[in-house]
């Protein structure tokens, strides 16, 4: 399976993503934890998901190997994150309603946002392990958003996301590190998190998203200490066309504690 490495102008910067299969489009976000991007999230699902979709895994901006533009001159919020997913959308074509998206913690956000104001871009979407909802600032979540940018500060990351036993490789935990050590991805990453502390958190009006209609999968592992599992619950409320599915023995990263079984739900809902 070739996944090839691109980039392409999105608005004020530019955005890189991978790129592999053929078919409908298939948008993955990945999460907004220190030294995230669209590798070390979706490693293993892309080749899974590329049988069935054109994916693209993209980078969110100030992460991975997209730009972090000047945090004097760019606001990091929720909406500028749903503005790039639809310039992306639009640069690379897919703007007639057949785009599927698949979004992880901040990434599900991302995607939620884009629903409430362009649902016309999107058949379908998931949400796994989705933010968007008030949430109280638990332990796990306080490790992400303290991160002091030490491999033990990301090892403690890594531990506070998964389920306990699932064993993050210290390739990964190595690779997530020497992210944070780049000049911009320090830059976009505080710049990230001082938006979502001085806004209190990743959260839409339930109102707000009580309007969306997109047909939509809010998957949720069910030991998640980082997003609890009544955000999950909440959404399902919310949302009136979602389904639901909650995964046993599984902390905040579905996609890669088990990841056949994630890609396996999300491909038929998808199809």
């Amino acid at each position: 399976m070739q996944i090839q490495e691109k980039r392409i102008r999105t608005g004020a910067f530019t955005t890189f993503y991978r790129e592999a299969g053929s078919g409908r489009p298939l948008f993955l976000i990945h999460g907004g934890g220190p030294g995230a991007d669209s590798y070390g999230n979706w490693k293993d699902t892309i080749p899974m998901f590329a049988k069935h979709f054109h994916v693209i895994a993209y980078d969110m901006v100030g992460f991975g190997n997209t730009e972090a533009p000047d945090p004097e001159k760019f606001t990091y919020s929720m909406a500028a994150r749903s503005q790039q997913l639809h310039d992306l959308m639009t640069a690379l074509g897919h703007t007639g309603g057949d785009a599927r998206v698949i979004g992880n913690s901040m990434g599900g956000a991302t995607v939620l946002g884009l629903a409430m104001t362009h649902p016309q871009l999107l058949h379908s979407m998931v949400l796994m392990g989705s933010a968007g909802l008030p949430m109280h600032l638990s332990p796990e979540v306080g490790k992400l958003m303290h991160y002091d940018f030490t491999i033990e500060g990301m090892r403690a990351i890594a531990t506070a996301l998964a389920y306990p036993g699932f064993v993050v490789p210290d390739e990964m935990i190595k690779y997530r590190f020497d992210l944070t050590m780049r000049d911009d991805i320090r830059r976009g990453t505080a710049a990230t998190q001082a938006w979502v502390k001085g806004n209190g958190g990743l959260q839409y009006p339930e109102a707000d998203i009580g309007k969306v209609k997109t047909r939509t999968l809010v998957f949720h592992g069910k030991d998640d200490k980082v997003v609890p599992l009544s955000i999950a619950h909440r959404m399902l409320e919310l949302l009136e066309n979602s389904h639901g599915y909650i995964l046993p023995k599984c902390g905040h990263w579905a996609m890669m504690e088990q990841p056949d079984v994630f890609a396996r739900v999300s491909i038929e809902f998808l199809l």
